[in-house]
């Protein structure tokens, strides 16, 4: 309904949200603990896509620019999962595809007095 009534409105609501997801990507992520600092970095690839097309929408308008906005939304959510994954702390990428094996290391039980 937002289009409907107000095509500026949804534009600002667009960039509003990307201006967003640089900010949850770039500090909350890694903060978290789910995802290294790297994947910060990295995210800002993906970010800055959005940013640029969501400001193109704000700016411009049109139809040709929101579909192209719409194109770029598709592929954003898998490479910034991808990313997620890719930067996840604690994963060990050789070993999860059997390049390397895992030392295991075995727990000794401690001892009472």
């Amino acid at each position: 309904m937002l289009t409907i009534l107000d095509p500026k409105k949804n534009a600002l609501v667009s960039l509003r949200h990307a201006i967003f997801l640089v900010f949850l990507s770039s500090f909350l992520v890694p903060l978290s603990g789910l995802t290294n600092w790297a994947f910060a970095l990295t995210s800002l690839v993906p970010n800055a896509v959005l940013v640029h097309w969501s400001w193109k929408f704000y700016r411009f308008g049109g139809e040709k620019i929101a579909r192209t906005l719409f194109a770029h939304s598709l592929w954003y959510l898998p490479v910034m999962l991808g990313l997620m994954m890719f930067h996840k702390r604690g994963m060990e990428w050789l070993e999860w595809l059997g390049l390397q094996s895992s030392e295991e290391t075995e727990v000794k039980p401690v001892e009472s007095s």
